[in-house]
C-alpha cells in the first residue's frame, strides 16, 4: 500500500489529482494543508509519497517520516525541500516544470513595462492627471544587449524571445555547452558589463544565493534593466536598493522577493522604477493544470516502477 500525501498545494485540481491516483491499485491518498510544522509532521510520518508545492520538507521531516520514498514538487523551484538530507535518506525528489513558456512571457512583459516606463506614466495620468510625456524616461529595445543567467529551459525560451525583438543575446552558464546559434556565452563578468537587460533564470542554492550583490551591480551598465522570475534569494535586495538610490540602475523587475509575502515595509515598494508582480510569472489555467498532471504521471511512472522525467536528486 502506497501512502500518499497532497499538502502544501494552492493548485485548484487536488480532487482530480486524488481520483486520478485512485485509480492506481494499493494506493492511498490524502489531501490536507497543514497549518503548522508540527502538523505538517503528524500529516506526512507515515506517508510514503509527498506531493507539495510550498510546504517545507527540511531535516526534521525527513528524518521522521520512515517509511517516505518519493517528493514530488509542483512547478519547477525546490529550494523548500533539503535535497541533501533527501538524498542521504534515499528520497527520490522530482519537480514538474510545466510553465516555462508563460514564466518568459511574464519576463518579457516586465522588460517592457520598465523599459516604456508604463508603471510611471500610468501613475502621472491615473493619480495626477497629468498629460505630459517629457516627464517619462523610455528607452528603444530593438539592438539592446539581453543577458540571460541560467539557460535553463525557460531561460533558452527567454532567449528566443529576445532575439526576436532584434536584441543582441548573451548568456551565462557554467553547467551548459550548447546554446541557440544566435546566443553569445561569455563569462558572468563579461556578461554583467555588457547586457542591457540582466534576467535572472537559475535556481536558489547555496551557490547562487545572493547571486547578485554590491559587486555584481557595481559591473552594470547605469542604466541597466533588472529581472528576477526564479526566487527572490538569488538577488541581495539591499544592494538593489542602493543602486536605486544612486541612480545606477534603470529599473528593477522582480516576481520574486527575499521575504515573501511577507513585504510590508519593504523600501523597493517605494519606487515608481521598481515593479513588483506576486510570484505569479508561472500563472495560467493551462499551467496549474499542467503541473497537477504531471506530478500525478510521476508518481505513476515511480509506483509502476518506471523512469522518472524530471528527477533532481
Amino acid at each position: 500500500m502506497y501512502k500518499i500525501v497532497i499538502t502544501g498545494s494552492v493548485h485548484p485540481y487536488k480532487e482530480e489529482e486524488k481520483r486520478l491516483l485512485e485509480e492506481l491499485p494499493n494506493v492511498e491518498v490524502k489531501v490536507k494543508n497543514a497549518e503548522s510544522d508540527v502538523e505538517l509532521l503528524n500529516l506526512v510520518k507515515d506517508a510514503d509519497i509527498i506531493m507539495t508545492d510550498l510546504s517545507i520538507i527540511d531535516e526534521n521531516i525527513l528524518n521522521n517520516c520512515k517509511n517516505l520514498k518519493l517528493i514530488v514538487q509542483y512547478g519547477a523551484g525546490y529550494d523548500n525541500i533539503d535535497i541533501k538530507t533527501a538524498t542521504e535518506n534515499g528520497v527520490k525528489v522530482c519537480n514538474v516544470p510545466a510553465y516555462s513558456e508563460e514564466v518568459a512571457e511574464h519576463t518579457m512583459a516586465l522588460m517592457f513595462a520598465l523599459a516604456r516606463n508604463l508603471k510611471r506614466a500610468d501613475i502621472h495620468v491615473r493619480e495626477q492627471c497629468l498629460w505630459d510625456y517629457t516627464q517619462i524616461d523610455a528607452f528603444k529595445i530593438k539592438n539592446k544587449t539581453f543577458g540571460v543567467i541560467g539557460y535553463s529551459r525557460i531561460g533558452s525560451i527567454v532567449s528566443k524571445l529576445a532575439y526576436g525583438l532584434g536584441m543582441k543575446v548573451v548568456a551565462y552558464d557554467p553547467y551548459v555547452n550548447k546554446v541557440e546559434e544566435f546566443v553569445e556565452m561569455v563569462s558572468f563578468d563579461e556578461l554583467l558589463q555588457r547586457s542591457d537587460v540582466i534576467s535572472l533564470h537559475v535556481p536558489l542554492t547555496e551557490e547562487t544565493h545572493h547571486l547578485i550583490s554590491d559587486r555584481q551591480v557595481s559591473l552594470m551598465k547605469e542604466n541597466v534593466i533588472l529581472i528576477n522570475t526564479s526566487r527572490g534569494g538569488v538577488v541581495d535586495e539591499l544592494a538593489i536598493l542602493n543602486a536605486l538610490k544612486n541612480k545606477k540602475i534603470y529599473g528593477v523587475g522582480l516576481d520574486v522577493m527575499e521575504n515573501e509575502p511577507n513585504i510590508r515595509g519593504n523600501e523597493l515598494l517605494n519606487y515608481d522604477n521598481v515593479l513588483i508582480t506576486p510570484h505569479m510569472a508561472w500563472k495560467s489555467e493551462e499551467a496549474s493544470r499542467n503541473v497537477e498532471l504531471g506530478a500525478v504521471e510521476e508518481v505513476k511512472r515511480f509506483i509502476t516502477g518506471k523512469e522518472l522525467k524530471n528527477r533532481i536528486n
